[in-house]
């Protein structure tokens, strides 16, 4: 609460443009952990078209988040649609991309983009949890679409060794 008043004050004052722009992600990133997905979507609507790449890239990438925390699918779709390649969003664009693609309707781009995500190799522990996340995320879809046999060569995708691997035994 400390960090949110403060930099609350931050964007309030007239401070550096650069350091505004930080500000209002930080405080966006924090409504955004306290599930305040509409102040955090206002809140990015402070960060200036002047603000570095790599910030325009994470506030695009929250803005999703927070536009499918709130079913707004179409709208993430949009969002993310412009900045889903880039590497520097490390994964979190493509499934978020693809999770938007799926509730919005556009099921094939979707399922394409998840299973993109969940075949990825890679030593990074956040990685794998993020590829276990999209094998997850597939297998139980298609286990909600009656369709259990292709929905187990997802779950089997699932390290057993990850924090997701109760779930994919267990459907």
């Amino acid at each position: 609460r400390k960090v949110g008043r403060a930099m609350q004050r931050l964007l309030g004052k007239s401070v550096h443009r650069s350091i505004r722009d930080r500000a209002a992600y930080r405080l966006a990133r924090i409504a955004y952990i306290k599930s305040s997905y509409e102040t955090a979507l206002e809140t990015l609507k402070q960060i200036s078209p002047s603000a570095p790449r790599k910030l325009k890239l994470q506030a695009a990438l929250l803005q999703g988040q927070s536009l499918i925390a709130l079913g707004r699918h179409k709208e993430a779709v949009a969002v993310l649609q412009p900045v889903y390649n880039e590497p520097t969003l490390a994964g979190f664009a493509p499934y978020n991309y693809g999770i938007a693609l799926v509730e919005s309707g556009d099921t094939v781009r979707g399922f394409m983009l998840l299973d993109k995500v969940g075949a990825q190799t890679s030593q990074e522990r956040v990685q794998r949890s993020l590829r276990d996340k999209a094998n997850l995320t597939l297998g139980f879809t298609l286990l909600n679409a009656k369709q259990g046999l292709k929905a187990r060569t997802y779950f089997e995708r699932v390290n057993l060794k990850g924090p997701f691997s109760n779930k994919a035994l267990l459907w």
